[in-house]
């Protein structure tokens, strides 16, 4: 036999091995590069969901805090409901102080 011919039915039976093990590796390994591809998407798409659920709970707080404003100023002889103070500037404030003596 020659050399060439031999050096050809190698590389036939190297060919052969490599999907053969390709065949078996690839069902293992498919998942796994699926998950990496998909990490990315579902990272972005979980980020948005907790901005979404972020910034509702903040509006609600924000509009719990305007209703107990409106209610406070109702109740204040000669105070309008959109002449009250902001509860956020008091609340730095008062932590600012508490900070400053502790």
């Amino acid at each position: 036999m020659s050399p060439l011919i031999a050096l050809s039915s190698r590389l036939g039976a190297s060919r052969r091995v490599g999907a053969a093990v390709s065949a078996v590796v690839s069902p293992l390994v498919a998942p796994a590069v699926e998950r990496v591809r998909a990490w990315p998407v579902e990272s972005q798409l979980r980020a948005r969901r907790n901005a979404m659920v972020a910034g509702t709970a903040l509006a609600a707080r924000r509009a719990e805090r305007e209703d107990v404003e409106a209610f406070l100023a109702a109740r204040t002889p000669g105070v309008r409901a959109d002449e009250t103070p902001s509860v956020a500037p008091h609340a730095a404030h008062h932590a600012a102080h508490h900070a400053a003596h502790h």
